[in-house]
């Protein structure tokens, strides 16, 4: 009798911790991604420059456009970006395996990687990792979306984050439907020759 209400308490114990966690653990989930991510699409200027275009749909931001004036990138339709890809997770998603030659920016291995949306070269950086098709990530924070995100792009170091962005060290408030044309003399000296921990390569 007494080995029954102790394997009934058990289970009992058992089935409401596991149904607490689930709860917890759903509901952390739901906090940590109910505002979804930054949705940024790289795409050319009409002169060839290349641009970028944030969006966040919880925020409230449209359109909010940073131009890099005078630089160039190879292409748009693939992109190459930097980074560690564990091989059993490089293989389920069905990536190139880097060649030990390519690199971009003094960083190697490189990955070619699809573009995530061929017909608007959108990210939705709704996840860490997610791969770019040109400058470098130097930061991100993403554990509440839409979270903390830096880049280095072309000497620029741009930052956006909920509150504001951060463009070459200067706070710049969000406005909608803004065009923001970065300049060769905004760069920070020596950005581009330095690694994600802001030491020289």
């Amino acid at each position: 009798m007494k080995t029954e209400s102790i394997l009934k308490h058990a289970t009992l114990a058992f089935v409401l911790t596991a149904f607490a966690y689930g709860l917890l653990f759903y509901g952390d989930h739901y906090l940590r991604t109910r505002n979804g991510g930054w949705d940024i699409t790289f795409i050319h200027s009409p002169d060839g420059s290349p641009r970028v275009t944030v969006n966040q749909i919880t925020l409230g931001l449209t359109n909010v456009t940073l131009v890099f004036s005078n630089e160039t990138v190879a292409s748009l339709n693939s992109f190459v970006y930097p980074t560690k890809v564990k091989p059993r997770a490089s293989a389920r998603a069905g990536l190139n395996k880097p060649s030990p030659t390519e690199t971009r920016n003094g960083f190697a291995p490189a990955e070619l990687v699809p573009w995530v949306d061929s017909k608007l070269n959108a990210v939705l950086f709704d996840k860490v990792s997610m791969p770019i098709p040109f400058g470098r990530k130097k930061f991100e924070d993403l554990t509440y979306l839409p979270g903390t995100m830096a880049f280095d792009f072309f000497g620029h170091e741009v930052e956006f984050m909920p509150r504001t962005m951060v463009i070459n060290l200067k706070e710049v408030t969000w406005t909608n439907h803004s065009v923001m044309i970065l300049t060769e003399a905004q760069k920070i000296p020596g950005l581009k020759d330095r690694n994600s921990k802001g030491q020289r390569k």
